[in-house]
């Protein structure tokens, strides 16, 4: 845990696993909060950490946590659909355009030199780096011409849950 910890921004927990299952030191319990009144990820994360802190309060309770949390840097593109449209730009061009430059796109596999290699469409890395970037990219329009993210969408950066998970159809 300690080399771990030196790590900024990541919260790592090693826990061993105990010699008879149900008879360690770490055994405990799982718990989800659940956000039934749909007050947004700020107030279930704020109600959470409450939760863990009454729990430190509790006899016989130790070494609480979750790994919840709001403050994940995010970028939010905000995509102008009027826009799009006026430009002749079907949505899924645009969000397949995002997809393969800023993720990736599986397209097929070829046999060299005795091996199967795996072909992957992505930008390079240079030129999906930035926030800044995916105004750059371009994408067809239903008369073939190519049209610059620029103009349909706006990129602000953002903080949010790294992921959220659901249980009983809830956010939890």
């Amino acid at each position: 845990n300690a080399q771990f910890g030196a790590i900024q921004d990541a919260f790592v927990l090693a826990v061993p696993p105990p010699p008879v299952n149900g008879l360690g030191t770490i055994g405990g319990f799982k718990l989800f909060v659940e956000d039934r009144a749909d007050l947004g990820y700020d107030e279930l994360y704020r109600n959470t950490q409450g939760l863990v802190g009454q729990g430190y309060q509790t006899p016989g309770l130790s070494g609480l946590f979750s790994t919840f949390t709001v403050n994940v840097p995010q970028l939010d593109a905000e995509i102008d659909r009027v826009k799009a449209k006026s430009q002749g730009v079907p949505l899924q061009n645009l969000f397949e355009t995002l997809q393969i430059y800023l993720g990736s796109l599986y397209v097929n596999d070829f046999n060299r030199f005795g091996r199967t290699f795996q072909v992957v469409a992505q930008a390079d890395a240079r030129f999906r780096d930035r926030a800044e970037h995916i105004g750059r990219l371009k994408t067809r329009n239903l008369r073939g011409e190519m049209v610059p993210l620029a103009s349909l969408v706006t990129v602000r950066e953002a903080y949010g849950p790294d992921r959220v998970m659901r249980y009983n159809g809830y956010p939890a």
